[in-house]
């Protein structure tokens, strides 16, 4: 169990499930398109996530699972990066930046 700073216990999407992959693609091909009819340059994509709480995935058998294959996660709280990794490979297929809200990749 956690407590985000926001004070809920159940606001993280869990990582090892591909359909956040495909909803984040379809959020960014959404703003993408907001962006464009509208005229104004997108460069860069927030992602947020970066107050993700300790204990988010602890008890996720797909978590467990997903750390399986990838031996480089061998704490649950580190899977933040493996989905970070994920957005930034959705962004830059569009060609944008990414921001984590501590710094511009």
């Amino acid at each position: 169990m956690y407590n985000s700073a926001q004070g809920y216990n159940d606001n993280v999407v869990c990582v090892a499930r591909e359909s956040v992959y495909k909803f984040m693609e379809t959020v960014i091909d959404d703003i993408v398109e907001m962006h464009t009819e509208a005229g104004v340059p997108l460069e860069f994509f927030h992602t947020g996530g970066d107050e993700v709480p300790n204990g988010v995935w602890t008890k996720s058998p797909l978590c467990s699972k997903l750390m399986e294959t990838l031996p480089e996660f061998k704490d649950p709280k580190n899977l933040q990066s493996y989905f970070l990794r994920r957005v930034v490979e959705l962004v830059a297929k569009k060609n944008l930046k990414i921001g984590d809200g501590r710094k511009w990749h």
